[in-house]
């Protein structure tokens, strides 16, 4: 009787040599494992990473098209390749594949958070908010949603709301500097310059 997927011990050492940026050794280790189990969704995804890391965007893209047909659930697969489609400036098709994502895990805080950054470079700001608001909801301590939500009211001159969110910011990141120098100027356009010094 053989088993239905990959061991975790073999999946756990693919994950290893890719977090240790050693992408080639990672890809070898797969087509071992991937001739065993070639309709295994994962084994797809791990290697669109791999490939998206050696810059190879084609063929990162196929293989999470791959993991995508084998599992249309596979919310991990989807924000994948949503963020490959959002570099390659595909940005409707990036914002599906996240709407897909989200549809599997609605608590998916990043990709809610993704979603967000897609929609904000299609000027698409009141989309943009709802997405960086969702994701706070989900991952209250999300620095980078906060973040760009403060730069969102920054620009849409609603500088009360972009001391609230960056408070937070300080509050989880103390040393990010970015965040006390927007405070500063938010502060100033309030006229509360004892509090921009």
């Amino acid at each position: 009787m053989t088993s239905k997927g990959p061991s975790k011990n073999d999946v756990n050492d693919i994950l290893d040599l890719f977090s240790k940026n050693k992408f080639k050794e990672a890809l070898n280790s797969l087509k071992i494992i991937e001739e065993k189990f070639p309709s295994e969704p994962l084994l797809h995804n791990i290697k669109g990473a791999c490939l998206e890391k050696m810059n190879l965007f084609d063929e990162a893209i196929s293989s999470y098209e791959e993991a995508i047909s084998f599992n249309p659930n596979y919310a991990k697969a989807h924000y994948n390749l949503g963020g490959i489609l959002h570099e390659q400036g595909k940005l409707e098709d990036s914002v599906k594949c996240y709407q897909n994502s989200l549809k599997i895990d609605p608590n998916f805080a990043e990709a809610q958070n993704n979603l967000g950054n897609v929609f904000l470079e299609m000027n698409l700001e009141d989309d943009a908010i709802n997405c960086f608001k969702e994701a706070i909801k989900l991952k209250p301590d999300y620095v980078e949603s906060l973040f760009s939500l403060s730069m969102i009211y920054q620009d849409i001159g609603q500088s009360d709301h972009v001391v609230d969110c960056l408070k937070k910011v300080i509050k989880i990141k103390p040393n990010f500097a970015n965040a006390y120098n927007n405070l500063g100027v938010a502060f100033k356009e309030l006229n509360q310059l004892d509090d921009a010094v």
